[in-house]
């Protein structure tokens, strides 16, 4: 398990993923433009894992990732919590 070492303030979506990308340039993140468009990552500092950052940088923003192949991943809309029905 290869660790990584992240600091990055928060910011826009795709600012927020090319800042990413600059300190991990071993894997392939792929994302539409629209879907990041007006969503915000959290800022990331640390040492963590590929998977743990992505994790780490992603909550909340409404997107979550998926791992494509060995080193590349999707960013994808993160399924919408809905609260239950009442009676």
């Amino acid at each position: 398990m290869q660790l990584w070492r992240f600091d990055q303030p928060a910011s826009d979506a795709p600012r927020g993923i090319a800042m990413f990308l600059r300190q991990i340039r071993t894997v392939e993140v792929l994302g539409s433009q629209d879907m990041l468009r007006g969503r915000r990552t959290n800022a990331l500092g640390g040492t963590y894992t590929v998977e743990q950052a992505l994790d780490r940088l992603l909550r909340g923003s409404g997107l979550r990732w998926l791992r494509t192949g060995k080193t590349s991943f999707s960013i994808v809309r993160a399924p919408s919590r809905r609260s239950g029905a009442r009676s």
